[in-house]
């Protein structure tokens, strides 16, 4: 999954978004807590991309959306609600 989180991650930043990439292998649950202070936070995960969706996942209040990934590529903004 790091290839693709890798290469989502490059594709936001040249549609001008900010982008961080975990990739030590921590648990999802201490990456969580280290992307606390983020507004949004994309996750690639097996059973999600096999069906080409990301899971988006607001920081802010907890709440998570799936969404399709050239859905998120073709209205980042909206989709990330920035």
């Amino acid at each position: 999954m790091q290839k693709i989180a890798i290469g989502l991650a490059s594709k936001l930043r040249l549609l001008g978004i900010p982008t961080d990439v975990e990739l030590s292998g921590k648990s999802l649950k201490k990456q969580m807590e280290i992307a606390s202070t983020s507004k949004r936070v994309i996750i690639v995960a097996p059973k999600e991309y096999a069906d080409d969706c990301v899971i988006v996942r607001n920081m802010e209040d907890g709440s998570e959306k799936q969404v399709k990934i050239d859905v998120l590529l073709n209205d980042v903004k909206s989709n990330l609600q920035l």
